[in-house]
Protein backbone atom coordinates (compact mmCIF):
# COMPACT_ATOMS: atom_id res chain seq x y z
CA UNK A 1 0.00 0.00 0.00
CA UNK A 2 2.81 2.38 0.92
CA UNK A 3 4.49 1.74 -1.78
CA UNK A 4 1.56 2.18 -4.10
CA UNK A 5 1.17 5.47 -3.02
CA UNK A 6 4.71 6.56 -3.27
CA UNK A 7 4.65 5.34 -7.03
CA UNK A 8 1.47 6.84 -7.75
CA UNK A 9 2.72 10.24 -6.03
CA UNK A 10 6.42 10.09 -8.10
CA UNK A 11 4.41 9.93 -11.10
CA UNK A 12 2.78 12.94 -10.45
CA UNK A 13 5.73 14.32 -9.74
CA UNK A 14 7.32 14.37 -12.67
CA UNK A 15 4.21 15.34 -14.28
CA UNK A 16 4.27 18.73 -12.19
CA UNK A 17 8.37 19.03 -12.99
CA UNK A 18 7.56 18.96 -16.58
CA UNK A 19 4.35 22.02 -15.86
CA UNK A 20 7.69 23.78 -14.00
CA UNK A 21 6.03 22.81 -10.51
CA UNK A 22 8.66 21.37 -7.63
CA UNK A 23 5.81 20.26 -5.04
CA UNK A 24 6.87 21.50 -1.53
CA UNK A 25 6.24 21.69 2.19
CA UNK A 26 6.48 23.96 4.83
CA UNK A 27 6.59 22.27 8.56
CA UNK A 28 5.93 24.40 11.42
CA UNK A 29 7.44 23.39 14.18
CA UNK A 30 8.01 25.19 17.77
CA UNK A 31 10.31 23.95 19.92
CA UNK A 32 12.03 20.71 19.54
CA UNK A 33 10.31 17.96 21.49
CA UNK A 34 11.20 14.45 20.50
CA UNK A 35 8.04 13.04 19.17
CA UNK A 36 7.98 15.96 16.80
CA UNK A 37 11.70 16.43 15.47
CA UNK A 38 11.38 12.27 14.94
CA UNK A 39 8.25 12.99 12.79
CA UNK A 40 9.85 15.73 10.75
CA UNK A 41 13.00 13.47 10.33
CA UNK A 42 10.74 10.33 8.83
CA UNK A 43 8.49 13.45 6.81
CA UNK A 44 11.86 14.18 4.95
CA UNK A 45 13.02 10.61 4.62
CA UNK A 46 9.26 9.95 2.82
CA UNK A 47 9.46 12.71 1.17
CA UNK A 48 12.97 12.26 -0.60
CA UNK A 49 11.61 9.14 -2.10
CA UNK A 50 8.58 10.60 -3.21
CA UNK A 51 10.66 13.65 -4.38
CA UNK A 52 8.85 16.06 -2.47
CA UNK A 53 10.63 19.39 -0.72
CA UNK A 54 10.55 19.96 3.07
CA UNK A 55 11.17 23.05 4.58
CA UNK A 56 10.63 23.80 8.11
CA UNK A 57 9.67 27.05 10.08
CA UNK A 58 11.76 26.53 13.27
CA UNK A 59 10.50 28.81 16.16
CA UNK A 60 11.89 28.73 19.55
CA UNK A 61 10.00 27.56 22.96
CA UNK A 62 9.32 31.11 23.53
CA UNK A 63 8.06 31.94 20.93
CA UNK A 64 4.78 34.31 20.02
CA UNK A 65 1.36 33.56 18.81
CA UNK A 66 2.13 36.73 16.08
CA UNK A 67 5.09 35.35 15.27
CA UNK A 68 3.81 31.92 14.19
CA UNK A 69 1.29 33.75 12.85
CA UNK A 70 2.85 36.11 10.25
CA UNK A 71 5.50 33.21 9.07
CA UNK A 72 2.06 30.76 8.25
CA UNK A 73 0.50 34.12 6.50
CA UNK A 74 4.35 34.05 4.58
CA UNK A 75 4.32 30.84 3.49
CA UNK A 76 0.86 31.35 2.36
CA UNK A 77 1.85 34.07 -0.40
CA UNK A 78 4.65 31.97 -1.23
CA UNK A 79 4.00 30.42 -4.42
CA UNK A 80 6.82 27.73 -4.07
CA UNK A 81 5.05 26.52 -0.99
CA UNK A 82 1.86 24.20 -1.60
CA UNK A 83 1.68 22.19 1.76
CA UNK A 84 1.78 23.52 5.09
CA UNK A 85 1.36 21.47 8.09
CA UNK A 86 1.44 22.60 11.87
CA UNK A 87 2.93 20.45 14.61
CA UNK A 88 1.05 20.12 17.63
CA UNK A 89 0.75 20.13 20.36
CA UNK A 90 2.22 23.80 20.54
CA UNK A 91 3.53 25.82 23.98
CA UNK A 92 0.78 27.44 25.83
CA UNK A 93 1.14 30.28 25.00
CA UNK A 94 0.25 30.82 21.68
CA UNK A 95 -2.82 30.28 20.22
CA UNK A 96 -3.04 27.26 18.69
CA UNK A 97 -6.37 27.53 17.01
CA UNK A 98 -5.56 30.54 15.36
CA UNK A 99 -2.17 29.41 13.50
CA UNK A 100 -4.30 26.48 12.49
CA UNK A 101 -7.17 28.39 11.39
CA UNK A 102 -4.70 30.86 9.27
CA UNK A 103 -3.73 27.67 7.26
CA UNK A 104 -5.55 28.49 4.02
CA UNK A 105 -7.57 25.45 3.03
CA UNK A 106 -5.76 24.41 0.06
CA UNK A 107 -2.93 24.24 1.66
CA UNK A 108 -4.10 22.72 4.98
CA UNK A 109 -2.37 18.72 4.12
CA UNK A 110 -3.69 17.77 7.51
CA UNK A 111 -6.80 19.13 8.06
CA UNK A 112 -6.52 21.34 11.09
CA UNK A 113 -8.78 24.09 9.89
CA UNK A 114 -12.46 25.31 10.16
CA UNK A 115 -13.41 24.78 6.88
CA UNK A 116 -11.61 21.04 6.70
CA UNK A 117 -13.28 20.32 10.14
CA UNK A 118 -16.46 21.56 9.67
CA UNK A 119 -16.78 19.84 6.35
CA UNK A 120 -15.83 16.63 7.71
CA UNK A 121 -18.29 16.82 10.17
CA UNK A 122 -21.19 17.53 7.98
CA UNK A 123 -20.30 14.57 5.67
CA UNK A 124 -23.36 11.66 5.65
CA UNK A 125 -21.72 9.37 2.92
CA UNK A 126 -18.29 8.38 0.84
CA UNK A 127 -19.45 10.99 -1.57
CA UNK A 128 -19.26 13.86 0.63
CA UNK A 129 -16.19 13.04 1.78
CA UNK A 130 -14.78 13.06 -1.51
CA UNK A 131 -16.20 16.13 -2.69
CA UNK A 132 -14.60 17.43 0.72
CA UNK A 133 -11.31 16.89 -0.77
CA UNK A 134 -12.40 18.52 -4.00
CA UNK A 135 -11.66 21.64 -1.41
CA UNK A 136 -9.31 20.63 1.15
CA UNK A 137 -8.07 17.72 3.06
CA UNK A 138 -8.83 15.06 5.67
CA UNK A 139 -6.67 14.38 8.51
CA UNK A 140 -4.25 12.51 7.34
CA UNK A 141 -3.99 10.15 10.64
CA UNK A 142 -7.86 9.46 10.28
CA UNK A 143 -7.11 8.87 6.67
CA UNK A 144 -4.83 6.18 7.11
CA UNK A 145 -7.03 4.26 9.60
CA UNK A 146 -9.70 4.42 7.52
CA UNK A 147 -7.12 3.44 4.09
CA UNK A 148 -5.78 0.45 6.08
CA UNK A 149 -9.04 -1.07 6.74
CA UNK A 150 -10.21 -0.62 3.23
CA UNK A 151 -6.99 -1.97 1.59
CA UNK A 152 -7.03 -5.32 4.12
CA UNK A 153 -11.13 -5.86 2.73
CA UNK A 154 -12.53 -5.33 6.33
CA UNK A 155 -15.87 -4.42 6.15
CA UNK A 156 -17.33 -1.36 8.23
CA UNK A 157 -21.25 -0.94 7.78
CA UNK A 158 -23.09 -2.28 10.70
CA UNK A 159 -19.95 -3.44 12.13
CA UNK A 160 -19.30 -2.83 15.71
CA UNK A 161 -16.53 0.11 16.11
CA UNK A 162 -14.75 1.38 18.94
CA UNK A 163 -12.97 4.37 19.22
CA UNK A 164 -10.49 4.68 22.43
CA UNK A 165 -9.32 8.30 21.92
CA UNK A 166 -11.39 11.55 21.59
CA UNK A 167 -8.51 14.08 20.41
CA UNK A 168 -9.25 16.51 17.39
CA UNK A 169 -6.62 14.49 15.42
CA UNK A 170 -7.07 11.27 14.93
CA UNK A 171 -10.33 10.22 17.43
CA UNK A 172 -12.56 12.65 16.56
CA UNK A 173 -11.74 12.85 12.87
CA UNK A 174 -11.73 8.44 12.45
CA UNK A 175 -15.02 8.47 14.24
CA UNK A 176 -16.75 10.68 11.91
CA UNK A 177 -15.19 8.79 8.69
CA UNK A 178 -16.28 5.53 10.14
CA UNK A 179 -19.88 6.91 10.61
CA UNK A 180 -19.40 7.70 6.93
CA UNK A 181 -19.26 4.37 5.96
CA UNK A 182 -22.26 3.06 8.17
CA UNK A 183 -20.36 1.51 10.81
CA UNK A 184 -21.96 1.78 14.52
CA UNK A 185 -19.12 3.58 16.13
CA UNK A 186 -18.71 3.79 20.12
CA UNK A 187 -16.17 6.75 21.23
CA UNK A 188 -14.36 6.31 23.93
CA UNK A 189 -11.39 7.23 26.43
CA UNK A 190 -9.00 6.75 29.66
CA UNK A 191 -11.69 8.18 31.99
CA UNK A 192 -14.43 6.04 30.30
CA UNK A 193 -16.12 3.28 32.79
CA UNK A 194 -15.80 -0.14 32.17
CA UNK A 195 -13.46 0.79 29.35
CA UNK A 196 -12.38 -2.75 29.05
CA UNK A 197 -15.92 -4.36 28.44
CA UNK A 198 -16.72 -1.52 26.34
CA UNK A 199 -13.32 -2.14 24.10
CA UNK A 200 -13.46 -5.98 24.51
CA UNK A 201 -17.24 -5.69 22.78
CA UNK A 202 -15.64 -4.44 19.40
CA UNK A 203 -15.38 -6.08 16.30
CA UNK A 204 -12.85 -3.44 15.10
CA UNK A 205 -11.04 -1.63 17.60
CA UNK A 206 -9.05 1.71 17.17
CA UNK A 207 -6.85 2.91 19.94
CA UNK A 208 -5.62 6.16 19.65
CA UNK A 209 -5.59 7.68 23.32
CA UNK A 210 -2.01 7.78 23.99
CA UNK A 211 -1.26 5.30 27.05
CA UNK A 212 1.00 3.49 28.15
CA UNK A 213 2.22 1.24 31.08
CA UNK A 214 5.39 -0.64 31.98
CA UNK A 215 6.17 -4.56 32.07
CA UNK A 216 7.79 -6.07 34.85
CA UNK A 217 11.15 -4.75 33.76
CA UNK A 218 10.05 -1.36 34.15
CA UNK A 219 9.89 -0.61 29.93
CA UNK A 220 7.30 1.74 28.44
CA UNK A 221 4.23 -0.91 26.89
CA UNK A 222 0.89 -0.13 25.24
CA UNK A 223 -1.60 -0.02 28.67
CA UNK A 224 -4.53 -1.68 26.52
CA UNK A 225 -3.71 -5.21 27.79
CA UNK A 226 -5.66 -8.89 26.87
CA UNK A 227 -8.87 -7.32 29.36
CA UNK A 228 -9.28 -5.05 26.14
CA UNK A 229 -9.25 -7.56 23.93
CA UNK A 230 -11.13 -10.27 22.14
CA UNK A 231 -10.83 -13.35 19.57
CA UNK A 232 -11.63 -12.00 16.39
CA UNK A 233 -10.96 -8.37 16.57
CA UNK A 234 -9.33 -5.63 14.23
CA UNK A 235 -7.13 -3.49 15.85
CA UNK A 236 -5.77 -0.39 14.35
CA UNK A 237 -3.02 0.76 16.53
CA UNK A 238 -2.55 4.25 16.21
CA UNK A 239 -0.65 4.98 19.43
CA UNK A 240 3.41 6.65 18.77
CA UNK A 241 4.56 6.47 22.23
CA UNK A 242 8.20 7.05 23.17
CA UNK A 243 10.31 4.62 24.84
CA UNK A 244 12.99 4.75 27.07
CA UNK A 245 15.23 2.70 24.14
CA UNK A 246 14.76 5.87 21.72
CA UNK A 247 11.83 3.68 20.04
CA UNK A 248 8.21 3.74 20.15
CA UNK A 249 5.29 2.05 21.04
CA UNK A 250 1.54 1.85 20.54
CA UNK A 251 -1.31 2.06 22.93
CA UNK A 252 -2.02 -2.04 22.42
CA UNK A 253 0.03 -4.47 24.05
CA UNK A 254 1.77 -6.66 21.49
CA UNK A 255 2.14 -9.37 23.65
CA UNK A 256 -1.17 -9.76 24.99
CA UNK A 257 -2.83 -8.73 21.40
CA UNK A 258 -0.43 -12.03 19.75
CA UNK A 259 -2.81 -14.81 18.98
CA UNK A 260 -5.84 -13.18 20.36
CA UNK A 261 -7.21 -10.71 17.82
CA UNK A 262 -7.48 -11.44 13.90
CA UNK A 263 -5.08 -8.65 13.13
CA UNK A 264 -3.47 -5.73 14.67
CA UNK A 265 -1.36 -2.95 12.38
CA UNK A 266 2.40 -2.68 13.70
CA UNK A 267 4.40 0.16 15.73
CA UNK A 268 6.40 1.67 13.86
CA UNK A 269 5.23 0.43 10.64
CA UNK A 270 1.51 1.03 10.87
CA UNK A 271 -0.47 3.61 10.41
CA UNK A 272 2.25 6.14 10.93
CA UNK A 273 3.94 4.57 7.73
CA UNK A 274 0.48 5.22 5.34
CA UNK A 275 -0.05 8.63 7.41
CA UNK A 276 3.35 10.10 6.15
CA UNK A 277 2.57 8.82 2.60
CA UNK A 278 -1.05 10.21 2.38
CA UNK A 279 0.23 13.15 3.55
CA UNK A 280 2.88 13.86 1.37
CA UNK A 281 0.39 12.97 -1.36
CA UNK A 282 -1.88 15.99 -0.10
CA UNK A 283 0.80 17.77 -1.15
CA UNK A 284 1.14 17.04 -4.46
CA UNK A 285 -2.30 17.17 -4.96
CA UNK A 286 -2.30 21.06 -3.54
CA UNK A 287 0.39 21.65 -6.05
CA UNK A 288 -1.72 20.03 -8.90
CA UNK A 289 -4.41 22.47 -8.17
CA UNK A 290 -2.37 24.98 -9.71
CA UNK A 291 -2.43 22.80 -13.03
CA UNK A 292 -6.19 22.63 -13.04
Amino acid sequence: MIRRIREAGKDSVRKLNDAGIQPTLCIFRVGARSEDLAYENTIKRAAARMEVNVATAEFGEDATTEEVLFAVEAASADDSIHGILVFRPMPAQIDEDAVCESVPPGMDVDGVGILPMSLLYKSKTPADIEALKDKTFLPATAEASLAILKEFGIGLAGRRTVVIGRSTVIGKPIAQLLLTEDATVTMAHSKSSGLADISKGAEILIACAGITTQDESGSVVGAIGKEYLSPGQTVIDVGMNPTDSGGLTGDVSVEDADGLVEAITPVPGGVGGVTTQLLLAHVISAAERLTA
